[in-house]
């Protein structure tokens, strides 16, 4: 019997972002608490606008690597790490796979220039963390979100070694509901 091989990219078209959302929510509803597919749905769509320059005060992302692909592939590798971990017994809240996809999915946004500020993105390599930070508070308080819990969160750690703990939010319009006791 002739064993075959699958490449496990040749599955989704990693070059639209929109096929890439469609699987992450895939993979999120296979965990036990799935995710609050709306939340990330409307986070996805305004994390593309802003690496496409027409999120309202920031310019386009100028950054090679740290733009919009690496953010999308760094989405679904979070998506799949967190089933991984279920399949092997942990387990996460509904809020915490949601929040863990919404920090994947802006965990290099301070990369992204605000309208004014001298470039390129590049230049904020070692402030790039914190601005990322700044943006998802920012991001969250705009749009209703409240402050909830301690997650370790994707954005810190892209820091070699760190796994820092990053306060995150819930958000009560749409009534993310934790399973965890």
């Amino acid at each position: 019997m002739e064993s075959t091989t699958h490449q496990i990219s040749t599955f989704i078209n990693m070059e639209s972002p929109e096929d890439v959302l469609e699987e992450t929510k895939k993979t999120a509803s296979m965990t036990v608490s799935g995710c609050d597919e709306e939340a990330l749905t409307s986070t996805f769509f305004d994390v593309l606008s802003l690496f496409q320059g027409t999120y309202p005060g920031y310019l386009v992302c100028d950054t090679y690597y740290h733009d919009l692909k690496h953010t999308t592939d760094t989405l679904l590798a979070m998506a799949r790490i967190m089933h991984g971990a279920t399949v092997e017994g942990l387990h996460f809240s509904r809020r915490q796979i949601t929040l863990g996809l919404i920090s994947a999915l802006m965990h290099d946004t301070g990369y992204i220039l605000k309208y004014g500020e001298k470039g390129p993105g590049a230049r904020y390599t070692q402030t790039h963390i914190q601005r990322s930070v700044d943006f998802m508070e920012g991001y969250f308080s705009l749009n209703g979100f409240q402050r909830m819990i301690l997650f370790p969160a994707a954005i810190s750690s892209t820091v070699p070694g760190s796994m820092s703990l990053l306060t995150t939010y819930a958000s009560p319009r749409r009534k993310m509901k934790s399973s965890a006791k």
